[in-house]
């Protein structure tokens, strides 16, 4: 899960307990899960991609936790993975998309609001 990071210690405390969350919700479904962060914060994504690599992981699904897709979604962590794969062509990286573009996002955001 890859995060944008922030200076607040707590924000990024906060990430990786929304992490554990998720990790715990998958049960079985990987053998291991990780945070990253863009910058202001580590471990950085090259970072932990490649300690990943280096456990023995050969697929592995890069999760941007982004709203929206600017610049950091459509350049700059498609570059660090893209980085990262010519490295290490055996491994198989997905980056999958941000919030916003994945169904169930919109349907919980939907959800939320007809709570109101």
């Amino acid at each position: 899960m890859v995060a944008h990071g922030s200076r607040l210690k707590s924000s990024n405390e906060e990430f990786a307990v929304l992490a554990q969350r998720v990790e715990a919700s998958l049960g079985n479904a990987f053998d291991r899960t990780a945070t990253a962060f863009l910058e202001l914060a580590e471990p950085y994504i090259d970072t932990a991609l490649l300690e990943l690599i280096n456990q023995g992981a050969t697929d592995i699904e890069v999760m941007p936790c982004f709203l929206l897709a600017g610049t950091h979604v459509r350049n700059d962590i498609p570059g660090i993975v893209a980085s990262v794969r010519e490295r290490h062509p055996d491994v198989r990286i997905h980056l999958r998309e941000h919030l916003a573009a994945e169904p169930d996002f919109v349907a919980y955001l939907a959800a939320q609001a007809s709570q109101g």
